[in-house]
């Protein structure tokens, strides 16, 4: 017999644990395609799973900009399906070495 729950969570809590949880099932599916595994269940901060939008504000650019970028293979990306993803820590990377370039 499987059991249910009922939960009372306000809207912030909810959108909380979904975006968690997404994030950890886009990490997994991100290094299952690429024959990783993952060390821990919970990934780090440095993990994180960001979008176009969180590279523009990161880096504090347009989105012409990361999409040229893109193409020219300065930031590494994933697909999933159409949707882009970056992960942090390899967009982090990228920012240093663009600072290495430019001295």
């Amino acid at each position: 017999m499987s059991q249910k729950f009922f939960f009372q969570l306000s809207l912030e809590e909810a959108e909380g644990c979904f975006k968690k949880w997404a994030q950890q099932a886009l990490l997994q599916l991100l290094h299952q395609g690429q024959g990783l595994s993952l060390a821990s269940p919970n990934p780090s901060k440095e993990e994180d799973v960001i979008t176009i939008a969180d590279v523009c504000k990161l880096f504090k650019i347009s989105r012409p900009t990361v999409n040229d970028w893109m193409k020219t293979n300065k930031l590494p990306y994933r697909r999933i399906g159409r949707r882009v993803y970056f992960i942090r820590q390899e967009i982090l990377a990228a920012l240093q070495s663009f600072n290495r370039r430019a001295k």
